[in-house]
């Protein structure tokens, strides 16, 4: 019988890559056991209690802090061509990706990486070919502070006006950045940002075409979360908006029909206390809000000492609360369930069993840390020490049970002990049950640190495997794209748990060494075998937020470099701003 204490020694004496050598093999030997395998059910606590031991002593082995930073280098330059011709032939679609794209405005540094202007990148893949561009969200603000030269706005987490409060005092309305979330859905591509409404933007292009009211649906006032829902079970887009006062919280959630944009339900409700909701659960009846035990500082905010992010204080003595609102706009009926101080930053999926309880995945913080100190006016990224001002954030099962008498009971089940974000899912279980979900995972386990490889967990057992990279590259937001059928068969609307995870599995890397980025594709239901395709791409993209494939979505890559080309001499010509639904090149679009 091989004891812990004999693992962790035999470590002790050898060189890192060895041991990682050894550890990897461990992983494949273990996970080809039989699923019930008392062996395979202890693996998680051996792995985990090794690592701890030993891997957590070589932390500056496993990450390279300053090629995570340069994650954090704005890009070049936009711009537009052909990166490869060994991609999958099954591959067919656009992959979009959002994120800050620059951080200085002018001799401005930008403090946060949340206040930097939005950057889309595009990549259409068909017939093996990928065909790269990318361009910035041209926003109202971004095109003041690019003809301004200086920041003109106050962020929402740390970046101020010049001036100290003086000049900051009041400044309330933040700049519309753009720049956390992208979806293609019912023939629109639309750039999201919780504050503000949806960018609609050109997709062979990636051209601004202006904010978006579906129609005239969103007022122009109103906020879009940056995480809808497609809900597969109605092909609805599910949202919420937020409105807030110092003391208590508006909040309407809407649903709308992908074939005429028909507004289909909608509720408002008004919460009290201080309202910090980045996403939400949304199951066949229900929406699942999380409210954080939180406070607000209302004075260093109005005089401008504050940004928002940074007037918010969690107080671990106080208690979340979970609020289940019923879907149905005809059922007044919202409960709330008192749970545990904690935090939610991102939700992979949730759904509903048969016996009336709700089920959901997140990433589950202790405490919520909207933003961190800034010393002496430089960007955080350059002062953070990322494993003792982060928190963790691990990969938990959450379930509200009905009770008897009413109401439901609560309970979590951690199934990590990664510090992870970023989840995604096959598209076709959104808000019915799921199998496995995939993450960005920190490579040091028990601790927080930059998030850098891979990792996918199956939720029926329980069983992690991952792929890291070397230290000095980091893996981005990764995004699940199943693999197409033959062109004899129709397209699926359901997946069964055994073929849930056949398909793809795209994200963008990057190389903070040789500050470059790829596009990288892995074989779903292999992670742990690394990419079965790497693509440099020509210019640097930041390290970026969330994206979304658009399947079937395609572009001759001549087209798509004549339309880019076209768009791009427009736009040095001063004719960026459309106005009206009026492209510039002949092409009008609803707003």
């Amino acid at each position: 019988q091989i004891r812990r204490s004999d693992i962790v020694e035999f470590c002790k004496r050898m060189s890192f890559i060895r041991f990682f050598y050894l550890w990897q093999c461990l992983i494949t030997v273990i996970s080809s056991l039989p699923r019930h395998s008392k062996l395979l059910s202890h693996k998680s606590m051996l792995l985990t209690s090794v690592l701890e031991n030993v891997l957590t002593k070589n932390t500056d082995k496993l990450y390279d802090t300053d090629a995570f930073n340069k994650g954090f280098v704005s890009c070049s330059s936009e711009t537009c061509e052909i990166v490869s011709n060994s991609m999958p032939l099954d591959l067919e679609g656009t992959y979009f990706r959002n994120g800050p794209g620059k951080f200085e405005v002018g001799k401005d540094l930008i403090i946060h990486p949340f206040d930097g202007d939005g950057m889309l990148t595009a990549i259409t893949i068909s017939n093996s070919t990928a065909t790269f561009r990318n361009r910035f969200v041209a926003t109202k603000g971004y095109l003041y502070e690019k003809k301004a030269k200086k920041i003109s706005y106050r962020g929402v987490f740390s970046t101020k006006i010049k001036g100290g409060p003086l000049a900051n005092i009041f400044a309330i309305n933040p700049k519309h950045t753009a720049n956390t979330n992208v979806i293609y859905w019912a023939g629109r591509l639309l750039a999201l940002w919780e504050g503000g409404l949806p960018y609609r933007l050109e997709p062979d292009s990636l051209r601004t075409v202006g904010a978006y009211t579906l129609k005239g649906l969103l007022k122009k006032s109103q906020g879009f979360s940056a995480h809808p829902k497609v809900d597969t079970n109605t092909g609805r887009l599910v949202t919420f908006s937020t409105s807030t006062s110092f003391n208590s919280v508006n909040l309407k959630c809407q649903e709308f029909d992908p074939k005429d944009f028909s507004l289909r339900s909608e509720r408002l409700l008004e919460l009290p206390g201080v309202g910090f909701f980045h996403d939400f659960v949304v199951t066949k009846n229900y929406y699942i809000f999380h409210q954080p035990p939180a406070e607000f500082e209302v004075w260093p905010f109005l005089l401008g000492m504050k940004c928002a992010a940074e007037s918010l204080k969690f107080n671990p003595q106080g208690r979340s609360k979970l609020i289940i609102v019923p879907r149905d706009p005809n059922n007044p009926k919202v409960e709330t369930v008192d749970v545990d101080p904690h935090f939610v930053f991102h939700y992979a999926n949730g759904f509903e069993r048969s016996d009336g309880s709700i089920v959901w995945d997140g990433l589950m913080h202790d405490r919520l840390v909207a933003s961190l100190p800034v010393t002496d006016g430089q960007p955080i990224w350059q002062s953070i020490d990322y494993e003792k001002d982060l928190t963790l954030s691990l990969f938990t099962r959450c379930t509200l049970t009905p009770k008897a008498g009413g109401g439901f009971s609560y309970s979590t089940v951690q199934l990590s002990q990664r510090s992870m974000d970023f989840p995604a899912i096959h598209p076709l279980v959104s808000c019915r049950p799921h199998r496995f979900v995939y993450t960005n995972g920190a490579p040091v386990v028990g601790k927080p640190c930059p998030y850098q490889g891979l990792v996918k967990i199956d939720t029926s057992t329980g069983e992690e495997v991952s792929w890291f990279p070397a230290p000095h590259e980091f893996i981005g937001e990764p995004c699940f794209v199943p693999k197409r059928l033959p062109s004899n068969q129709k397209k699926m609307d359901t997946v069964s748990e055994e073929n849930e995870d056949s398909g793809y599995v795209l994200a963008l890397l990057n190389n903070g060494q040789l500050l470059q980025t790829e596009l990288v594709v892995f074989d779903a239901k292999q992670i742990e075998k690394g990419p079965i395709s790497r693509s440099l791409l020509p210019v640097n993209v930041p390290s970026g937020l969330h994206g979304t494939f658009a399947d079937g979505l395609v572009f001759d890559p001549t087209d798509i470099l004549r339309r880019f080309t076209a768009v791009k001499a427009l736009d040095s010509r001063n004719w960026n701003e459309i106005t009206g639904g009026f492209s510039g090149l002949g092409i009008s679009y609803d707003m």
